[in-house]
């Protein structure tokens, strides 16, 4: 028991290790990124030379995720992952949102990761149903190093008259307080859905900034009562002063404040963020009586006695006499089972030289009961050398020991394995009905414009008729003049 009890301790302290291992994301916003330079370009070409700039200020901060907005094509994000080298990054994921006329409404999202723990998608404030506005989410998910992390990049485009007509912005902000709730909804849907229910989620965006234009808007106070913890860079008080967007963060704790850093020949600089996963909560200890103290600053309520049946108690009368007497007669034909079999055990003579023989025979009447605990050596195995002597305790014990041990590692073994297959098969599961549920959205949006173009096309048909049945009625009085006048 002392060696599963030591053994079931190291495994929580490597759990709670693991759990605890440093988050590094790194975060650059900036307008003046090159694009991709052409197949065929040489070493001083102006973009490629920009595009190592940014590399090697990246490469510095040996982050565990990279999130760039305002990258101008997916050429340019997937070359400057390839300058990151010898860091093994590659693009998750990259998207733009575009409004009515397929113009852009918002910067480029590009996430570049280590290593990606399923498909990435994009959902639009329109497509949700419960908000109203321009731009989204960027959903990806990602792994550094034994952590799970769900990776959210919001972006919501502010109305045009927002920042000169109060109405404007009252309705402005409660757009960001629903889009914000829907993210909270989005988050706490795929949380109950994971097997690794505490993983990292992490939320960068604008979705803090809109106390800037209206003093009313919630969104942040929303995000922080759902459980999540803002960095300190940009309070809520005061976003106007740090042009920076805000992260949020749930299931980890952030290490400090956030480093700002401008590298050379670039306007804006990346932000690093430095968190540190919590470890899963230990399980709740129930108090059964509370303190005086306690109990004077938190009175606690009468307990009502549980009304019992008398019914239950007359049938489990005759149970519990039946099982007592059963005991009764059982244990001592063990007794003497025992007993008799550890009479019989005969030692096994070997001819080998220097040779230890372990006898597990049993007695023809049956094996003995097992019990729990620590048992005498003789109950379990007669150890003897080859000239018939029982072995020393010690050795006993330490054969015992390293059996104990053995099934330990491989119980342990077979166990991990088959949690990684269960984790597997259920984040693959779950990326599937959410790429499945994208599918759809993507039909409802294409059927809805179907179907507005047809109901446009009615529309001027009717117009068209309209026009129609006026001319013939003006061609009838036309005739109908020229024959009266005849």
């Amino acid at each position: 028991m002392r060696q599963f009890f030591f053994g079931g301790c190291a495994g929580l302290l490597l759990a709670l290790h693991a759990a605890a291992q440093p988050l590094r994301i790194v975060h650059w916003q900036a307008d003046d990124f090159p694009p991709a330079p052409p197949a065929g370009a040489g070493q001083n070409d102006p973009d490629l030379k920009r595009l190592r700039l940014a590399a090697t200020a990246l490469k510095s901060y040996e982050a565990d995720a990279i999130v760039l907005e305002g990258m101008p094509d997916r050429n340019a994000a997937t070359r400057l992952a390839g300058l990151l080298k010898p860091a093994s990054f590659q693009v998750i994921h990259h998207n733009t949102f575009r409004g009515a006329s397929n113009m852009a409404v918002a910067r480029t999202v590009s996430v570049l990761a280590r290593k990606a723990a399923g498909p990435s998608r994009t959902v639009e404030w329109r497509s949700s149903g419960h908000a109203d506005g321009a731009g989204g989410f960027t959903f990806s998910t990602l792994t550094a190093g034994t952590n799970t992390i769900c990776l959210y990049v919001a972006q919501f485009v502010d109305a045009p008259g927002a920042r000169t007509n109060t109405r404007l912005a009252q309705l402005n902000a409660r757009k960001r307080e629903l889009a914000a709730q829907y993210l909270l909804h989005h988050a706490r849907w795929l949380e109950s859905t994971l097997t690794n229910g505490h993983a990292v989620f992490l939320a960068l965006g604008n979705l803090a900034d809109g106390p800037a234009l209206w003093p009313g808007d919630t969104s942040p106070r929303l995000i922080e009562q759902a459980g999540w913890r803002g960095n300190p860079l940009a309070p809520a008080s005061e976003p106007a002063a740090h042009p920076f967007p805000q992260l949020f963060a749930r299931h980890a704790e952030f290490a400090g404040v956030p480093q700002l850093d401008a590298p050379k020949s670039f306007g804006t600089g990346p932000v690093v963020y430095e968190l540190t996963a919590k470890p899963p909560p230990s399980p709740a200890v129930a108090v059964a009586t509370p303190s005086s103290a306690l109990a004077k600053d938190f009175p606690v309520a009468p307990q009502k006695p549980l009304p019992v049946d008398e019914r239950f108690l007359w049938l489990a009368a005759p149970i519990v006499g039946a099982v007592c007497l059963f005991l009764l007669i059982l244990l001592p034909y063990r007794w003497a089972a025992w007993r008799r079999q550890s009479r019989a055990l005969v030692p096994v003579g070997r001819p080998a030289d220097n040779a230890v023989v372990v006898d597990f025979a049993t007695h023809p009447d049956g094996p003995p009961a097992l019990e729990t605990g620590r048992q005498p050596a003789g109950q379990i195995a007669d150890a003897r050398n080859a000239e018939g002597q029982p072995m020393p305790a010690a050795v006993r014990e330490g054969m015992m020991s390293a059996l104990i041990r053995l099934m330990r590692e491989k119980i342990f073994q077979r166990l991990s394995s088959q949690r990684a297959h269960l984790i597997d098969s259920h984040v693959a599961g779950t990326m599937q009905v959410l790429e499945l549920e994208e599918r759809l959205e993507r039909i409802q949006s294409q059927f809805h414009a179907r179907l507005t173009a047809r109901e446009q096309r009615v529309a001027e048909l009717e117009k068209e008729l309209a026009a129609k049945d006026n001319f013939i009625r003006e061609l009838l009085k036309a005739q109908a003049g020229k024959v009266g006048s005849q």
